[in-house]
């Protein structure tokens, strides 16, 4: 970080502040920490970017120098007939939170932990630019509307003379069997109710004994 990108960042805050248009531009995957957000400008060679236009009545010359890690990039030109006073302005609508990461080191004593990289929130922001003409503003524009991830942050856990076991996953089959359910017997929806039984005849008691008598004679 800080290479290549540094000197591109520098160079479109200058453009921004010289009024000239701008062709292409692209913002770090983070905040960097030489450029806030939506003032940054990162290229990637035969990928991304920053390309502008000198939208001026007439040339401009650019001087830049790098020294002591500061890097500075002033524009000449020509003054025209009317100069705006030129702002940067950056709103943040929202922070990302970053995650905190652990990993066990065996170089590390046991129970002792070291931050290997501080973690870092992301944001989603609005840039504008700002036109002042005697220091009254006179319009404002969306510059660029950017989106920067968080950095998680990593600590190391020492495991030195600590035996770590390493959780076995439970074996899978290749082809499990399903169980099948039963089959529920049909229920007709009616069903016959028997008749109910008979009482039996009983025969008449004859009411002359004599007439019983020839009965069973004959």
């Amino acid at each position: 970080g800080g290479g290549i990108c540094q000197i591109s960042s520098t160079l479109y805050d200058a453009v921004v502040y010289a009024n000239l248009d701008i062709v292409e531009r692209h913002n770090h995957a983070f905040i960097t920490s030489y450029a806030g957000a939506g003032k940054d400008a990162t290229v990637v060679y035969g990928s991304l970017d920053f390309r502008f236009k000198n939208s001026r009545n007439y040339p401009i010359k650019i001087v830049s120098s790098l020294q002591n890690g500061i890097a500075k990039v002033s524009i000449y030109g020509i003054k025209e007939e009317t100069e705006y006073e030129v702002e940067i302005a950056t709103t943040i609508l929202n922070y990302i939170p970053y995650n905190v990461i652990y990993e066990n080191d065996s170089s590390l004593e046991s129970g002792r932990e070291k931050v290997t990289q501080n973690g870092q929130k992301g944001c989603k922001s609005i840039t504008y630019k700002i036109l002042k003409l005697n220091g009254k503003e006179v319009s404002r524009s969306v510059l660029s509307t950017d989106t920067y991830s968080a950095m998680n942050k990593y600590i190391s856990r020492g495991t030195k003379g600590q035996v770590v076991q390493t959780p076995v996953a439970p074996e899978i089959p290749q082809n499990p069997v399903v169980p099948v359910e039963p089959e529920t017997p049909d229920v007709p929806e009616t069903s016959e109710v028997p008749d109910e039984p008979t009482e039996p005849e009983v025969p008449e008691t004859p009411t002359n004994p004599d007439d019983a008598k020839q009965d069973e004679a004959a």
